[in-house]
């Protein structure tokens, strides 16, 4: 059996990890085609081409070319898997409550374009799974999940480097982004004042300068993953405080 993954396997962010790892188990079984290129002509050729040679399609990120992805698939009667790492619509309320109608309707008429024409959707935990059966109940038949594959001698490897004395550092990552919640975090660490530094990474984003302004944070907008491993290991906490997160933390 050859399976097609189209998506995002070149970004060093939450999906592109997720998808790489992914991709690395379904190896060890099946023979994988994968999408490679980073421009927009190369993806097309290779949506069409991938399919074209697939038994079944795996669609492991959010774009605009799913759209011809899922039709061309469904004209030559494969079988669509989706790959849901958010809840695009949900979370882009969270980021922008005021957001126009139109950009809204527009992430919505995507999800239901997706759901409808799937043959599955993989939600990346459990919990997410439940959320989302209830939300969508009529395509609750559709929903499975997977927990996102973890290279924990890959992690242990990076720690080894990396035996550093544990700094009076709590960290976050998410940035700026609302449904992260960091600055609250923020807010709770400024009665420590500079005893305790906050080390932010992610993108700006709507919260950003607000995080920024305390004191005691150092942030940084993009780190490669051994980095990450590394400032990790420098710090006694890390804290995940999201509104909404669909790994399950």
């Amino acid at each position: 059996m050859k399976l097609f993954l189209l998506g995002d396997f070149y970004s060093d962010n939450g999906p592109g990890n997720a998808n790489k790892q992914i991709m690395q188990a379904l190896l060890l079984k099946y023979e994988i085609i994968y999408s490679k290129s980073s421009n927009k002509l190369g993806r097309i050729w290779e949506m069409f081409n991938g399919i074209r040679k697939s038994d079944i399609v795996i669609i492991c990120s959010k774009s605009q070319l799913n759209y011809f992805g899922v039709k061309f698939a469904k004209l030559g009667r494969k079988k669509i898997i989706y790959v849901m790492h958010g809840y695009s619509s949900y979370e882009s309320k969270i980021e922008n409550p005021q957001m126009e109608e139109y950009a809204y309707r527009k992430l919505c008429e995507y999800e239901k374009f997706i759901f409808e024409n799937v043959d599955k959707i993989v939600c990346v935990s459990k919990k997410f799974m439940n959320y989302m059966k209830k939300e969508f109940s009529v395509y609750s038949h559709k929903f499975d999940y997977i927990y996102n594959i973890i290279d924990m001698k890959k992690i242990e490897q990076q720690s080894e480097k990396f035996q550093e004395k544990r700094e009076r550092q709590i960290i976050s990552i998410g940035g700026g982004l609302k449904r992260k919640n960091i600055n609250a975090i923020a807010e709770a660490t400024d009665e420590f004042k500079e005893a305790v530094q906050l080390c932010v990474i992610g993108k700006n984003a709507s919260d950003g300068e607000k995080i920024k302004e305390h004191s005691n944070v150092i942030w940084y907008e993009h780190l490669e993953y051994g980095e990450v491993i590394r400032k990790l290991n420098q710090s006694m906490l890390y804290v995940q405080n999201s509104m909404f997160e669909t790994f399950g933390l």
